[in-house]
């Protein structure tokens, strides 16, 4: 678990700050991080490459959009 969360942080380098994991399944986790550039937190999820490469990045980004407006 600790392996997944400081991968993903040297990923996103100083432009986020991973906070916590809010939670995860068998498709993603889900991490809380503060972003760096305006002070907001915001929700960063992650699939495993195996899903990853099965979801299309129309349907990804639906989803990002959707979830924004909550």
């Amino acid at each position: 678990m600790a392996e997944l969360r400081d991968q993903l942080q040297a990923t996103l380098g100083d432009s986020y700050v991973l906070e916590q994991e809010l939670g995860g399944g068998g498709m993603s986790r889900v991490f809380v991080a503060q972003e760096s550039a305006l002070g907001r937190k915001v929700v960063v999820k992650v699939l495993p490459p195996e899903m990853a490469a099965a979801v299309s990045l129309d349907r990804f980004r639906r989803e990002i959009q959707l979830a924004a407006q909550l």
